[in-house]
């Protein structure tokens, strides 16, 4: 009589790609709900364009917010991707990192209504920044834990590709800290350190340019 095999059961980790869709469905939900905060009292009236033209000036702090949280969103669902693009399988760590990963993300909105909604305030500067960073403390865990657990990434996340990557996080994520250390000061300045955050992302292949010559120039033949 012939042994019946019973079908292994399945992995109860969903596939990369589920995981991906959930980013991508979250992070156009906080985009959408930042621009929520930027709108008229219901019993503002403007009688004339001066007087609409005055009233946009006293929400310029407000869009200020809006878009640098805007572009600081799609600069981390960049890295994410770029990151994610090299997953080939899930485990529970890998897995709940992507979760504090949504957590942090978010919290966006809310800190960035805080720091919308009290300009002259250094504490709600404080709380955005700490959520930046945190956004960053994820990314860098999920990069070394793909670098790290074999069978997580594919074969062309390579050693010097995944210590390119972490530089280039470990060099933005100075830029939450900077702007904390301002804005107790000023937290108007404070929130505009963050324009850097897009400067260096694009600046970002010129640094690792620099940084592989100079590289090969301590360490040549290698």
């Amino acid at each position: 009589m012939s042994e019946v095999h019973e079908p292994a059961p399945s992995s109860p980790l969903p596939r990369p790609g589920r995981v991906e869709a959930l980013v991508d469905g979250i992070y156009a939900v906080a985009m959408t709900l930042l621009v929520l905060d930027i709108k008229l009292p219901d019993d503002v009236r403007f009688s004339s364009n001066d007087d609409m033209l005055r009233h946009f000036g006293t929400v310029e702090f407000t869009f200020t917010t809006y878009v640098i949280s805007f572009f600081v969103l799609a600069i981390f669902w960049t890295l994410h991707h770029f990151q994610f693009r090299f997953v080939v399988k899930l485990d529970r760590g890998l897995l709940w990192i992507n979760f504090f990963f949504l957590l942090f993300t978010t919290l966006v909105p809310f800190t960035t209504s805080l720091v919308a909604g009290h300009e002259y305030l250094h504490v709600p500067l404080l709380l955005y920044a700490t959520n930046l960073l945190l956004l960053f403390v994820t990314l860098t865990l999920h990069l070394d834990r793909l670098h790290r657990v074999p069978g997580l990434a594919s074969p062309e996340l390579t050693p010097a590709l995944a210590r390119a990557m972490g530089r280039r996080l470990a060099f933005v994520c100075v830029l939450p800290v900077l702007a904390a250390s301002v804005g107790m000061f000023s937290p108007q300045w404070g929130l505009r350190v963050f324009y850097l955050m897009a400067l260096l992302h694009f600046l970002s292949p010129l640094i690792d340019r620099v940084a592989a010559r100079s590289a090969a120039v301590r360490h040549p033949g290698r």
